[in-house]
């Protein structure tokens, strides 16, 4: 005789075949538990995928921006080129004034003990966020320094890997500038 036990959410009444042969039932139960354990697996890949709250509080600080140039420079402390690219954002932060050019250090180290020292030594005069791998992820940063430079408007202007040069910002906040205050005659 074949014991049969009833599945569950489905009625107690065997012959209509809402009774599974106890074999099955297992089989029931391993599959049950399977679904929910894919279902949650998709749930936390999908997450691990989305900005986080610091990306995300990040985005909207960045949109306070708009009317100026805007430099977002990720480093470390660790990093050799960025402890030679911080001086001359010093003085680009002097050269401009604050209604023209706003820059934004974003420090990516776990250990956050050095960043005082480094910040003092270096005479960082911009402020100075830390930030996750979520805010990282979000502006593509694979290694470090990385530069994203934003226009008047708000749009990527740059976003690049590699140590940069004073020069090199000055000349690309000036043409940043000059075509905002081209497009304003225009208008």
């Amino acid at each position: 005789m074949k014991r049969y036990f009833s599945a569950p959410g489905l009625p107690a009444k065997c012959g209509s075949g809402a009774c599974v042969p106890r074999p099955f039932a297992v089989a029931y139960r391993v599959r049950a538990v399977l679904c929910i354990l894919l279902v949650c697996l998709c749930a936390a890949s999908a997450r691990a995928d989305a900005p986080g709250a610091g990306a995300l509080l990040f985005l909207g600080e960045l949109a306070g921006y708009k009317g100026k140039v805007v430099v977002v420079n990720f480093f470390a402390t660790w990093c050799a080129p960025c402890r030679e690219e911080v001086p001359g954002l010093v003085r680009l932060r002097r050269r401009y004034p604050p209604d023209k050019l706003v820059i934004l250090g974003i420090s990516l180290d776990e250990d956050e003990q050095p960043l005082p020292d480094f910040l003092r030594e270096t005479g960082v005069n911009y402020p100075i966020k830390t930030a996750g791998f979520d805010v990282a992820r979000m502006f593509n940063v694979r290694s470090l320094p990385h530069n994203a430079v934003y226009d008047v408007e708000g749009r990527l202007a740059v976003n690049t890997p590699g140590f940069a040069s004073e020069e090199e910002f000055v000349e690309l906040v000036d043409m940043l500038l000059k075509r905002a205050a081209l497009s304003e005659r225009a208008s």
